[in-house]
């Protein structure tokens, strides 16, 4: 029976104008090179009842949720995401880029909607499947830099996004809190450098944790 190499699972974290989407086709794409199967995917999102559920947490139709709904929400998309695709990629022998996971619960719905964190950390165990990622990586970013990003990004805010904007130092804040309680698989990256000083610390992490 095939297990699940830890070390394979790997997450980015960071506030909305980080570049974790453009860091993780990055690293695909340089890992596929190296003769590497990757899968990469998201939160939420990521499977068909999933991206439903991202699309009714985004789109503002019900107006604000209460955090305790929102919450619940992500914790079905993960455990969709888990068992639909995180973890038949791991026992193929993919690498596992996931952009988010159970540390942007604590920092959106914990920090930033001051949900309880004792709940999310007990539901972030259980929809996890008993998973955890073998390495994280943290773009950090100042707020203000984030907030330019994201304006020049133009396109329509969707309701978190609209929300966090204000709150952004807080979720920031709430990252670091968790990557420094986390040290043993998470890194946090500047990410306020260029595209391609921040891809050489992102494979920097990753050479030196998972492979």
């Amino acid at each position: 029976m095939k297990k699940i190499i830890k070390k394979r699972f790997i997450t980015f974290e960071g506030i909305d104008g980080s570049g974790k989407t453009t860091q993780i086709k990055l690293l695909k794409e340089h890992l596929e090179r190296q003769g590497t199967s990757v899968t990469s995917t998201r939160e939420p999102g990521g499977t068909k009842i999933g991206e439903e559920i991202r699309s009714l947490i985004l789109s503002g139709k019900y107006g604000r949720l209460p955090v305790e709904t929102e919450i619940m929400l992500f914790g079905a998309d993960r455990v969709q995401h888990v068992k639909e695709i995180i973890k038949p990629a791991l026992l193929k022998g993919d690498v596992v880029l996931c952009d988010r996971f159970t540390d942007s619960t604590i920092a959106y719905q914990g920090y930033r909607l001051y949900g309880d964190l004792n709940f999310i950390n007990k539901l972030n165990e259980l929809t996890a499947g008993g998973l955890t990622p073998g390495l994280t990586i943290l773009l950090d970013i100042k707020a203000n830099v984030a907030l330019e990003r994201c304006k020049n990004r133009g396109g329509k805010a969707d309701v978190i996004e609209s929300d966090e904007i204000a709150n952004l130092n807080v979720v920031r804040a709430g990252y670091i809190e968790v990557a420094l309680r986390n040290t043993s698989r998470a890194v946090i990256v500047d990410a306020s450098k260029t595209i391609e000083e921040v891809f050489k610390d992102v494979v920097k992490a990753v050479d030196k944790v998972c492979f």
